[in-house]
């Protein structure tokens, strides 16, 4: 067990530029890509119901499960008050999780920790899969979980370099674009005269704050993510390293002034001149450290002496509240991601 928390704990070597480079790019051409988007999105998506639940469990509701669908949209139906401040957080963290999951993988990988934080993909992923109640998202939560688990289990360590940036990359530049797209699906719907029952507008009914007021926290969440992410992720400028400084020498007799010392061992003796062993000071590279879901619109150890320092689209299929009356005054609530008609 204890091997298990050194291992976990453990930081590793800082990876070259190129990878953060790379990864960043492949991310961002992930996100970018109609066909790339839609196949990697159910990532998003599971984040996205995975915030919807996690909170909703952590106010006090009870969680009745997770579904995926193939469109890449997904339900989260949770049991307790059709309001309030649980609902509200319930409703308010959907679409902001993916890019908080991204700044949290930053800061892991900012600290070199890539062993935990892969394995703390896996738990999360472990979750989600105990959470899902159809067969769909029970094998997109397989497929994920076994990759993840495949990496971190023997994958070599440039590899899972390359997999960890780019995970938190997609999950940083991956968290935007569902906003984006929602304020778009919002303006449609706007000029259609369409019911309006995206997140967002779920939460102006519950607050009574205006849908589009929502989707700009939305985006800046997202915004300052990102920031906070690239900040963490992107190499600094590299100040000039600290040089070790020697003790000066103990001179036993003041008539001999000078004597090369890497010409003898420390300790010992050369005339009347002692030499004393030479403690460098650390040699530091330092850089500045900064301190439902709605399917697609397209588609139906650090080494030694270095401190380094629902989302998803505008949807084809939005969510919708549902309360049913469970006696009491309790209510079971789903926030569904579906397709406008």
């Amino acid at each position: 067990m204890s091997l298990l928390w050194e291992r976990l704990t453990g930081t590793q070597p800082v990876p070259p530029a190129w990878v953060v480079a790379v990864s960043g790019l492949v991310a961002l051409a992930i996100v970018l890509d109609v066909r790339g988007w839609h196949l990697a999105r159910n990532a998003i998506t599971i984040a996205h119901e995975g915030g919807h639940a996690l909170v909703s469990v952590l106010s006090g509701r009870r969680l009745e499960g997770i579904r995926l669908h193939s469109d890449t949209s997904g339900e989260t139906v949770s049991r307790g008050r059709g309001s309030g401040p649980g609902m509200v957080l319930t409703a308010f963290a959907g679409y902001v999780t993916p890019p908080l999951l991204g700044a949290g993988a930053a800061v892991l990988l900012a600290t070199h920790h890539v062993t935990l934080l892969l394995w703390a993909f896996l738990v999360l992923l472990l979750a989600s899969f105990l959470a899902m109640r159809n067969a769909y998202g029970i094998l997109v939560a397989l497929v994920a979980g076994g990759a993840v688990f495949g990496v971190t289990a023997y994958a070599t360590a440039l590899v899972q370099d390359l997999f960890s940036y780019g995970v938190a990359w997609f999950l940083l530049l991956g968290g935007l674009r569902p906003v984006v797209e929602l304020a778009r699906s919002r303006g449609r719907d706007l000029r259609r005269g369409r019911a309006r029952r995206s997140d967002a507008d779920q939460l102006a009914r519950l607050t009574g704050v205006p849908g589009g007021v929502w989707v700009g926290l939305f985006a800046l969440v997202a915004a300052v993510a990102i920031a906070v992410g690239a900040r963490l992720l992107v190499p600094g400028s590299v100040h000039v390293p600290r040089l070790a400084v020697s003790e000066p020498l103990v001179l036993d007799n003041p008539g001999l002034v000078e004597a090369d010392a890497r010409l003898v061992q420390p300790g010992q003796h050369l005339g009347g001149i002692r030499v004393h062993a030479v403690r460098p000071g650390p040699f530091q590279l330092l850089a500045p450290v900064s301190a439902g879901l709605e399917p697609d619109a397209e588609r139906a150890g650090t080494p030694r002496g270095e401190q380094v320092p629902d989302a998803v689209p505008h949807d084809h299929r939005v969510p919708r509240l549902d309360v049913e009356q469970r006696g009491g005054r309790q209510e079971q609530v789903g926030i569904w991601l579906g397709v406008p008609h």
